[in-house]
């Protein structure tokens, strides 16, 4: 195991070169835990009393208290039938009968599960509006989601410029990677750029070689903090393509610039 230290970018960077620049983000910055993504949901039931219907996880079946349990940016959630009310059809969008671009799927009624009815929320990472679930017949059941920021270390793309800027010319090629800077457990800090992939559920983690250490490259000596590296990035504004995320990422603390965690391999150097 290795403890890095990890300090919180400004969100306003962008690409250059049509590329967005790649940078990891930690920081301790959520409060209440959210599932990952593809989380799907069970919905039954239906009544005028709150929470109006009964939500559920649909891999074990407990209940979800959706008041207290959010829906995360850059995550895709969705909303499968029960036995659904007659009387109360269950549909979200952006606020009461009012739909919403980040939703698929029409209405759920009593008849769709026998029909293979889902609706599908995809929240992009940069969503700014609100969603909610309600009862296409009555205008008083309807609860909001709370929606949370994106969660664990933002992966960018990155043009070749932007790599070689970073690490030398002729060391590494363009591609989708994250900044990282953590201090190992012998009191040496390091500051790498981390190649990431994405895997056939469109989940992100750090690239490995065929020897299991993670594919990284040493930042050159001009951006040794993250202060210099904002001074490259002062007054853009990237958007994040996908986030790794850690075992540490899910249900950390809020309220710092800064922190420590545990990573789930020691690094095996430049690959």
């Amino acid at each position: 195991m290795k403890k890095y230290l990890t300090e919180k970018f400004p969100a306003d960077f962008i690409a250059k070169l049509l590329l967005p620049l790649a940078f990891v983000v930690s920081g301790f910055q959520h409060s209440i835990f959210a599932d990952q993504n593809n989380t799907a949901f069970i919905v039954a039931g239906g009544e005028l009393n709150t929470p109006f219907y009964t939500l559920t996880f649909e891999s074990n079946g407990s209940t979800v208290d959706f008041q207290n349990y959010p829906l995360r940016k850059g995550n895709t959630y969705f909303f499968k039938p029960g036995n659904i009310n007659s009387s109360h059809p269950f549909k979200i969008g952006s606020s009461y009968n009012v739909t919403s671009p980040t939703v698929t799927g029409a209405a759920l009624d009593q008849n769709s599960a026998q029909n293979n009815q889902s609706i599908t929320v995809t929240i992009p990472n940069d969503f700014q509006g609100t969603l909610a679930y309600y009862c296409t017949v009555h205008s008083g059941m309807l609860k909001e989601f709370i929606i949370a920021e994106p969660e664990g270390l933002p992966v960018y793309l990155i043009s070749q410029d932007f790599v070689d800027q970073f690490v030398g010319a002729n060391v590494a090629y363009n591609g989708t990677y994250a900044f990282e800077i953590w201090t190992d457990s012998s009191g040496v800090e390091n500051k790498k750029l981390v190649s990431a992939i994405q895997d056939e559920n469109n989940e992100w983690s750090r690239e490995e070689n065929s020897n299991g250490d993670i594919v990284q490259y040493d930042l050159v000596s001009a951006y040794d903090t993250f202060e210099e590296i904002n001074v490259v990035l002062d007054g853009f504004n990237a958007q994040p393509t996908g986030f790794i995320v850690d075992s540490e990422d899910t249900g950390s603390g809020s309220g710092s610039d800064s922190g420590t965690g545990d990573s789930g391999s020691e690094s095996g150097g430049d690959s």
